[in-house]
């Protein structure tokens, strides 16, 4: 049997899953029966070989592809598989062994529905998303985590903790367990002050800073998020830029007459964010192809080795009033 489970956010659900499997197809796991890679850097060729390798003493066995991202289409993964492999994989999942289950781990919201690969799933295997909470859900999720589990928070501290881990049940439940290793009970301020906000938030409250002329703010701003574990200058650049080209994109719709409902389905947004964009493209409606060339310039400036990639970052904040006001 192949499975193919999807998520983006809820990786750690994904693995117990695929561990299920495991646990009902071979009950004991061992060298003979089991087998996991990562789709980054093994050869779909590879992988196939695996799942059809006999079983040694056992029945059934159970091979795991974690991150499958070329379920997803993210082609610019992929350094391991040329179209050959694509084809094996193709022939392989119109006619799997029976004694092994193939289990592909997509770390995505949603499969690519246009990839061959995908299509060819359909009547071959057990396909399964777990797709993300709307926010209204998602605080009525956290609530019942906390009720549950007998923990004070007052409503607000709840409203403010869904909305700084949307979607991410690994990271509430952390985030739960190190806020009451703070105290017993919690409200708004501890929140604030203990739970790091979504990258994708804090890059909105830096390009609001960088259109209100803000300096000082942005790199308050940029300062914390160079704090976050994980955080680097190039992918915030690169957050930064599709701010400004979402920008771009809404005032060129809306020159072309029309309005904000029309635009947010044409692009499949959120009509809020696009009216907010609307309102932030015409501060800099001159200048925004500008701003989004010289990111794209000091993104090959970081990569090419000609610019330190802090010091790019923090030099664009600190002049871009300057420079495009």
């Amino acid at each position: 049997m192949i499975f193919v489970y999807y998520s983006l956010t809820q990786k750690s659900f994904l693995k117990r899953e695929a561990k299920k499997i495991c646990k009902n197809s071979l009950g004991e796991i061992n060298e003979f029966n089991y087998a996991s890679f990562d789709a980054k850097e093994t050869p779909l060729r590879e992988i196939i070989n695996a799942c059809l390798e006999v079983p040694m003493l056992e029945n059934k066995k159970v091979v795991v592809v974690d991150d499958a991202f070329y379920f997803a289409g993210a082609k610019g993964k992929d350094k391991v598989n040329t179209d050959k492999d694509f084809d094996i994989l193709l022939k392989y999942i119109s006619n799997p062994i029976k004694e092994t289950d193939l289990i592909f781990l997509v770390y995505s919201d949603k499969l690519d529905a246009r990839s061959k690969l995908t299509k060819a799933l359909e009547g071959h295997a057990q396909v399964a998303g777990i797709a993300p909470l709307k926010e209204y859900d998602w605080i009525k999720y956290v609530s019942q985590i906390i009720e549950k589990q007998n923990l004070k928070m007052d409503n607000d501290a709840i409203k403010e903790l869904a909305k700084r881990t949307l979607n991410d049940r690994d990271r509430l439940l952390n985030e739960i367990s190190k806020l009451f290793l703070y105290k017993n009970e919690i409200a708004l301020n501890d929140v604030v002050t203990l739970v790091s906000a979504p990258l994708e938030e804090k890059t909105f409250e830096l390009s609001n800073a960088l259109l209100k002329g803000n300096t000082a703010d942005a790199l308050i701003i940029y300062n914390d998020l160079m704090k976050q574990k994980g955080t680097e200058p190039i992918s915030l650049l690169m957050m930064l830029a599709n701010q400004f080209r979402f920008m771009y994109v809404v005032s060129y719709l809306h020159d072309q007459d029309k309005n904000v409902s029309e635009i947010a389905k044409e692009i499949n947004a959120n009509e809020f964010r696009v009216k907010i964009a609307y309102q932030n493209s015409k501060v800099l409606k001159n200048n925004l192809i500008r701003i989004i060339d010289d990111i794209y310039s000091l993104d090959y400036k970081i990569k090419s080795g000609q610019i330190d990639h802090f010091d790019a970052l923090e030099l664009f904040l600190i002049n871009f009033k300057n420079n495009y006001f």
